[in-house]
C-alpha cells in the first residue's frame, strides 16, 4: 500500500508540474527563485495531494482483495524446504545372544545339527556341576566329545559330495549311527552330571566317569 501512495504522490506532482510549465511560459522570465517555488507549490497542491489520495485508495482496494482471496489453509513449504526425515538406527540384537550361522538345509545338515545339539546339551549339563576334581574330569570328557564334531561334518560333506541319497549307502548309515551315538552319550552324560551334583566327591563318581569316558563316540575308529 505504501508503494501505491508514494507512486500516486509522485505521479500527480509530476503531471501538474509538466502542465504548468507548458501553460505558463512567463514564469521563468519573471524570476528564477520565485518561479521555482511557485511551480513546486502548485505541483504539490493540485497534483501531489490528489495523487496521494488516489494512490491510498488503490492500495487499500488491492490489500482488501488480497485478504479476501487468501487460502483458508496455509500452504505447505516447497519440497526443497521440507524438514529432513529423521533416520533411526537399526536396533542391534540383545546382548548375550550369539549370532546364528545357518548351514546347509539338506538331510546331511540336519544330522550334523542334531549332533551339535547333543554337544551343547552335554556342555550345559557339565557347567551345572560344582567345582571339584570330578567336575574337571567331566569337562575333559566334554572336550573330547566336542572334538568328534569335526569328523561328523567331514562325513556329511562326503555324503553331500557323493550325492548319497539312498538310506542304505555306507555314508548315510555311518552318519545315522553317529547321530545315535551322540544322542546316547548325551543321556549318559546327563546321568553322570546329576550324580556329581548330588555327590561331588571323586571317590563315589570315579567309576561312572571312567565308563562315560569310554563311551565317547570315536568316529575315526568306527
Amino acid at each position: 500500500m505504501r508503494n501505491w501512495v508514494l507512486g500516486g504522490l509522485a505521479a500527480g506532482s509530476l503531471l501538474v508540474m509538466l502542465l504548468t510549465i507548458a501553460a505558463v511560459d512567463d514564469m521563468w522570465s519573471a524570476g528564477g527563485v520565485v518561479g521555482v517555488l511557485t511551480l513546486l507549490t502548485m505541483s504539490l497542491m493540485f497534483g501531489g495531494l490528489p495523487g496521494l489520495a488516489i494512490g491510498a485508495l488503490i492500495g487499500a482496494l488491492r490489500k482488501r482483495a488480497a485478504t479476501r482471496f487468501q487460502p483458508a489453509f496455509p500452504q505447505s513449504a516447497p519440497f526443497h524446504q521440507q524438514p529432513p526425515v529423521p533416520q533411526f538406527p537399526t536396533p542391534s540384537p540383545p546382548m548375550g545372544v550369539p549370532a546364528t550361522h545357518a548351514g546347509p538345509t539338506d538331510r546331511w545338515g540336519a544330522m550334523v545339527g542334531r549332533c551339535e545339539l547333543s554337544v551343547r546339551r552335554v556342555a550345559a549339563a557339565a557347567a551345572t556341576v560344582p567345582p571339584s576334581p570330578g567336575a574337571e574330569w567331566l569337562n575333559r570328557i566334554v572336550g573330547q566329545f566336542t572334538a568328534e564334531l569335526n569328523d561328523v561334518r567331514r562325513i556329511a560333506d562326503l555324503g553331500r559330495a557323493l550325492e548319497a541319497t539312498a538310506q542304505d549307502h555306507p555314508v548315510s548309515q555311518r552318519l545315522a549311527a553317529a547321530v545315535k551315538d551322540f544322542t546316547a552319550f548325551e543321556d549318559e552324560a546327563g546321568r553322570v552330571a546329576l550324580r556329581l551334583v548330588e555327590q561331588p566327591d571323586l571317590a563315589s563318581a570315579r567309576v561312572h566317569l571312567e565308563m562315560l569316558e569310554q563311551q565317547v563316540p570315536n568316529l575315526a575308529q568306527g
